[in-house]
């Protein structure tokens, strides 16, 4: 069983039937696909039971395509922990590596924290080419 604190273990319920009905789905449907009785889902969300199973609440969060540890948490991963947690490719480049994801994060914080003028234009080519280098991506 998973444990939480008392806090965590209320707001489960709660985050489980948030995101299932901004996914549009019933009880019943989430059940299914979660390989769960409705009546266990809905004792899940109201709050009965505090502490499914680790399978359990892995099948629920397949199922609500969230990571399991939104649904300990409620909180959302950082850009960074969504980049460093996925493997994923840029154009026709192959994988990502852990250093073409350094270059990454360093060209979107770059991205975001500057004041825009031309030395920030420069700098962001300049990361956007390393990367493209690094990660072997022809054309402009």
């Amino acid at each position: 069983m998973i444990k939480n604190t008392s806090a965590r273990r209320d707001e489960l319920g709660s985050i489980v039937k948030r995101l299932r009905e901004e996914k549009g789905s019933s009880q019943r449907m989430l059940a299914k696909e979660s390989n769960i009785s409705a009546s266990y889902l809905g004792k899940i969300e109201s709050g009965e039971r505090k502490d499914p199973s680790v399978f359990i609440l892995q099948d629920i969060a397949k199922a609500l395509d969230v990571k399991m540890e939104f649904l300990l948490t409620g909180s959302h991963p950082t850009f960074e922990q969504l980049v460093y947690s996925y493997d994923f490719t840029i154009g026709n480049s192959k994988v990502i590596n852990k250093e073409g994801k350094e270059l990454l994060l360093q060209l979107v914080t770059t991205i975001f924290n500057k004041d825009w003028n031309n030395d920030s234009i420069f700098e962001i080519h300049k990361l956007i080419i390393e990367l493209k280098e690094k990660l072997s991506i022809k054309g402009q």
